[in-house]
């Protein structure tokens, strides 16, 4: 596993850069341990490496790196269910970006804002930052960006009922994940086809995204989305009337 690896590496590199006291160096070394962490659902290291991270970015006084590192401590946050510090730490950073001119990073950290109000349960709020993402993404040509935003959209139009609408924004983000390869978000993706299937109660489509979906998120993402994958598969079978499966 690539992140078992960068762990491990990161891990020795870390005392060598601070003895070195390269702090550029060691802020990127505690990202990749943070982002590690993260995905291995070690939310509390993460944030502790994170917020590390933060402090060395402000003693350096280093605008890009402070505002990344606010963003990725509020998505620490939000992992661990702190949803007020994480919306505090992500506005901190969407300021830092705004003020840094880095459009990529603002489109981002409004996406991220975004993901905060779908985990608070407020789809609206959700809707006005990712068309507002989406604008700033559009606008620059930032596929990496409008990928998140066009998946967290269609997940926002399927909480509004607007199953077209969804269908749409998931077919774009598609097209987006193939062309860049990146595979997790394929797999999440696909897992959404199924769902709006399953909605539509297209129950052939539904299985063939769920088995499209799943093949992927076995070798890509996290286990989160494997976990997604298994939920929606009992909601079809609930669906079909196998009810003990």
């Amino acid at each position: 596993d690539r992140y078992t690896d960068a762990e491990a590496s990161a891990r020795r590199a870390l005392p060598l850069l601070r003895a070195a006291r390269n702090r550029l160096a060691e802020v990127l070394c505690l990202n990749v341990l943070g982002s590690c962490c993260l995905r291995g659902g070690r939310f509390a290291e993460a944030r502790e490496h994170y917020r590390h991270a933060l402090q060395l970015a402000l003693a350096g006084s280093d605008p890009t790196h402070v505002a990344a590192a606010q963003d990725h401590v509020g998505l620490a946050e939000k992992s661990l269910g702190n949803y007020d510090e994480a919306l505090r730490m992500t506005m901190a950073s969407l300021l830092s970006h705004r003020r840094i001119g880095d459009q990529a990073g603002e489109a981002l950290c409004l996406n991220n804002l975004a993901d905060l109000h779908l985990a608070r349960g407020e789809p609206v709020a959700a809707g006005s930052y990712l068309r507002e993402a989406l604008a700033v993404a559009d606008r620059q040509g930032l596929d990496g960006p409008r990928l998140h935003i066009l998946t967290n959209l269609s997940e926002v139009a399927v909480l509004e009922g607007d199953l077209a609408a969804a269908e749409d924004y998931a077919r774009r983000a598609l097209e987006i994940a193939t062309a860049v390869g990146n595979r997790a978000i394929d797999a999440s993706i696909r897992l959404q086809f199924a769902q709006l299937a399953l909605l539509r109660r297209d129950f052939a489509a539904a299985r063939k995204g769920l088995a499209e979906g799943l093949a992927r998120a076995a070798t890509a993402g996290p286990r989160s989305l494997r976990f997604a994958g298994v939920v929606l598969f009992a909601e079809l079978l609930a669906a079909e009337g196998e009810l003990a499966c």
